[in-house]
């Protein structure tokens, strides 16, 4: 009666590991089955993330007054990030503003013509010279018909080469006034207006230029970003071939991955 309990218990063991192998083995190959499956949906790549990059600097040379940011942080597209010394610059924006606004005066003189006033006086100028010349005139042929009707002795000839010089200054004087008064009232030339135009022209293109260099004088952030490297500080000579900061740009990321040739 033992000895048949005994041996049940013995089969029974041996079932019992059996049933347990037979377990293992079956989770083993569910395991197996499910990492396989895993496996063949999803593919583990190794690589690099490659960054774009932006390295900013001034288009003007001059020193640095301002640097806004530091490194490490956010900055959005269009704002101030450093300024330069603009102080030489504005005052050459001064001077060329007073050159326009003479050169300016001139054009529109020209383009409104001589006042009444001016012509007024051109034509007194021609009246006082051409009374001078009458009155020298007659003092001269006075002097001369008396040195002809006393054989040269009631007047010396020194006497007549005096007045008739003076009749020639006079006469040189009322051609002088005649011309004047005559430009006076024909006005500028079309030749001396195109000039004072083209002049004034120049100037405002000097102006432009010039202030375009001034917007140039902030340093903008191109587009969102992050700074990565601040390489110039307060107080340096910033130049074109001199970058202040280096951004890494907020846009779409490259990954360069390595992928095996079964996969």
């Amino acid at each position: 009666m033992m000895e048949t309990i005994q041996n049940h218990k013995r089969e029974f063991g041996i079932g019992a590991i059996i049933l347990a192998v037979l377990l293992i083995f079956s989770f083993y190959e569910y395991h197996e089955k499910k990492q396989a499956e895993l496996a063949a949906s999803q593919l583990e790549l190794n690589g690099n993330v490659d960054l774009r990059e932006v390295s900013l600097a001034f288009r003007n040379s001059d020193r640095i007054t301002e640097i806004l940011v530091d490194e490490g942080d956010t900055v959005k597209k269009g704002q101030v990030l450093a300024k330069l010394d603009t102080q030489d610059l504005n005052y050459k924006i001064d001077v060329t503003k007073s050159q326009i606004a003479a050169q300016q005066a001139v054009v529109d003189k020209m383009h409104n013509g001589t006042r009444p006033e001016d012509l007024a006086q051109a034509a007194a100028k021609v009246n006082a010279a051409k009374a001078e010349k009458d009155f020298l005139t007659a003092d001269y042929n006075r002097k001369m018909d008396s040195y002809n009707t006393s054989g040269g002795k009631a007047i010396s000839r020194q006497a007549i080469d005096d007045a008739k010089a003076k009749l020639d200054v006079a006469s040189s004087k009322l051609t002088e006034a005649e011309q004047a008064n005559n430009l006076a009232k024909a006005g500028p030339r079309a030749e001396d207006v195109a000039a004072a135009e083209a002049q004034l022209k120049g100037l405002q293109d000097t102006l432009a230029g010039q202030e375009y260099t001034l917007s140039q004088s902030e340093l903008i952030a191109p587009q969102d970003g992050v700074i990565r490297s601040r390489l110039l500080e307060v107080g340096d000579m910033a130049s074109p071939q001199r970058p202040v900061f280096r951004i890494s740009l907020d846009t779409k990321k490259w990954v360069r991955v390595y992928v095996a040739e079964p996969d």
